[in-house]
């Protein structure tokens, strides 16, 4: 049961590492647009 938490955590980790990459894109994406 500890594995398998773990494992969860590690994902929502992952996925969340993705968001924050988008949104940095959309941000230098944004500011291109911008400029």
């Amino acid at each position: 049961m500890g594995q398998y938490l773990g494992l969860q955590g590690v994902a929502v980790f992952q996925v969340g590492q993705d968001q924050v990459r988008l949104a940095q894109a959309l941000v230098a994406l944004v500011g291109r647009l911008m400029l």
